[in-house]
């Protein structure tokens, strides 16, 4: 949309007709403009809403002429008056559009994010995450970086319109370690960005900006938990409309539930990993103190094959620290290892990729060589060696 500038009155209160006639053609194609048979080839938001603010100067500077005009120039200041109020009321069906565009544009995104929430692995959100930003949000390129200590480290990238170039910037920018301070006072301050000029905005780091090659960017920071873990970068080809508040604001709205969804993700994953921990050790607790109270209990002398002296403790069966190593042979050491986790004889012949027989065999030559009369003997020993 080209809009035509409307130059305030003359001193004398003289409006011309070619004055009239721009105005006139601002309004035909400003009406044309935000006319709905467009569909997606209208105008960006960013357009309208610049194109609101001169239609309401326009207005403005119409009725600012009429009221400088002889009251006996009837025609002129009719002209004029339906000028401004036919600015008004186009300026009226922009922003009317500009609300139908923002609901459209957050209901894509309120898609994009329900699919990102029915992922259930950290790992999978975070390949998704980049793409789903173009997807839900209308940019044609995005990139993930994290935050880590005092670095800036970019990290993913979805570049589908060019993907040689998304491949080669994906190598480069995993060798890459930038200063947090380049990401700028906003971000640091945990606040969305729009930059219209990347060359000459210094807010973000330069290197990034030249290998990507693009000219204007929005930024969000994700702060799960309202710390900074990473930054959300997107934009559009250069030949597309410029990025405006619309973009900015829907990149952060995305980093912001991004953020909350991933941090549920990687408590849940830690949650089901300290479960499997605590099973695995109530596991072995309990198959420790079933084999200890159901060993038998037998009289044996020590393996020097004397009774125990007066000085000894009275059924004390430790031995001299021996390294186990030296007593088992390889195999024996991987059994013993596996009796000391809790497994069973089936358990330990089947990671083993052995028989269940000569699981027995290799535990009976245990419990001799370690003069141990039950598997809980022996596991005790074995800790007593290893300690």
């Amino acid at each position: 949309m080209s809009a035509t500038a409307l130059h305030p009155p003359t001193s004398d209160a003289r409006v011309d007709r070619q004055l009239l006639v721009r105005v006139q053609r601002f309004i035909d194609e400003s009406h044309a403009a935000c006319d709905p048979a467009h569909g997606e080839a209208g105008i960006r938001v960013g357009s309208m809403i610049a194109a609101a603010g001169a239609l309401a100067e326009l207005s403005a500077a119409a009725l600012a002429a009429v009221a400088q005009l002889n009251k006996r120039d009837r025609a002129r200041v009719d002209a004029l008056t339906e000028i401004a109020l036919r600015a008004l009321e186009l300026s009226d069906v922009v922003h009317t559009r500009i609300s139908a565009e923002r609901v459209t544009a957050y209901a894509r995104l309120r898609q994009g994010l329900d699919r990102l929430r029915r992922i259930a692995a950290s790992a999978a959100l975070l390949d998704r995450v980049c793409p789903e930003v173009v997807d839900s949000c209308g940019f044609t390129r995005a990139i993930l970086t994290r935050v880590k200590g005092d670095e800036w480290l970019p990290w993913m990238a979805h570049f589908p319109d060019d993907p040689e170039l998304a491949q080669r910037f994906a190598v480069w920018m995993n060798q890459q370690r930038f200063p947090t301070s380049a990401l700028g006072r906003d971000l640091l301050r945990l606040r969305p960005v729009v930059v219209r000029d990347a060359s000459a905005d210094p807010r973000d780091y330069g290197p990034m900006i030249e290998f990507s090659g693009t000219t204007s960017f929005v930024a969000a920071p994700i702060t799960p938990a309202g710390r900074l873990v990473g930054i959300l970068y997107a934009d559009r080809h250069p030949d597309e409309d410029p990025l405006d508040e619309l973009d900015r604001d829907l990149l952060w709205s995305f980093a912001e539930d991004f953020g909350r969804t991933y941090e549920r993700v990687v408590l849940i994953e830690r949650m089901r990993a300290q479960h499997v921990h605590v099973s695995k050790a109530f596991e072995f607790a309990e198959n420790m103190m079933g084999s200890l109270a159901n060993a038998e209990i037998e009289l044996s002398r020590t393996p020097e094959g004397r009774l125990p002296a007066a000085g000894d403790a009275a059924l004390d069966t430790s031995v001299a620290p021996v390294d186990v190593s030296e007593l088992l042979t390889t195999r024996e050491v991987e059994v013993l290892a596996m009796m000391v986790r809790g497994h069973s004889n089936a358990t330990i012949a089947e990671q083993l990729i052995i028989k269940e027989g000569t699981v027995k065999s290799h535990v009976k030559h245990i419990l001799r060589k370690l003069d141990a009369v039950n598997r809980a003997e022996a596991i005790s020993r074995y800790i007593g060696r290893a300690g």
